[in-house]
């Protein structure tokens, strides 16, 4: 429960697609596809505010980068951005433990085209322990209800259900 705790607020970042065919979305396409995400948002769970995340665009504009602060604590820091060999927006989260998390997900050319706000999108985590060991895998599912609310769940049916609301 702990790991999916930090995973909460990166669920959102990691939104990594693989498209195939003849219409396969571009770099530019992901990078504006997820830049709604850039501001800072509180995380709750049931209810109860956990924490916050916060998302900028890179210096070199290429990525986002994200930082999770849980408990007043800074809880992970990573990036995000397209990845050109497996033709996928993909998602690094550097835990303060040590441990490192990689996320895909899978997002269509015409979900791409119409834009975040609507979207139901399935992230696949592999999170890996500081020791090396693999942790496990943490499938998450994320709802864009508008460009400021974001509901998630993390693990499969009976996880981890909470929500992303833009601070204004």
């Amino acid at each position: 429960m702990k790991r999916a705790l930090l995973l909460l607020p990166v669920v959102m970042t990691l939104m990594g697609n693989c498209v195939f065919g003849a219409d396969e979305p571009t770099a530019d396409e992901y990078l504006n596809f997820y830049k709604f995400q850039v501001g800072k948002w509180t995380a709750r769970i049931e209810g109860n505010e956990i924490g916050t995340a916060t998302w900028e665009v890179s210096p070199n504009g290429r990525c986002l980068e994200f930082m999770v602060v849980l408990n007043g604590q800074p809880a992970n820091h990573g990036l995000e951005g397209y990845d050109p060999h497996d033709k996928c927006w993909t998602s690094f989260a550097f835990y303060r433990d040590g441990g490192l998390g990689v996320g895909k997900t899978k997002v269509d050319a015409a979900t791409i085209k119409a834009g975040a706000v609507g979207a139901t999108l399935k992230v696949q985590w592999r999170v890996t322990g500081a020791d090396g060991t693999k942790m496990e895998e943490l499938p998450t599912s994320l709802k864009i209800v508008s460009k400021d609310k974001i509901e998630f769940q993390l693990g499969e049916s009976g996880g981890i259900k909470g929500t992303l609301e833009r601070v204004k």
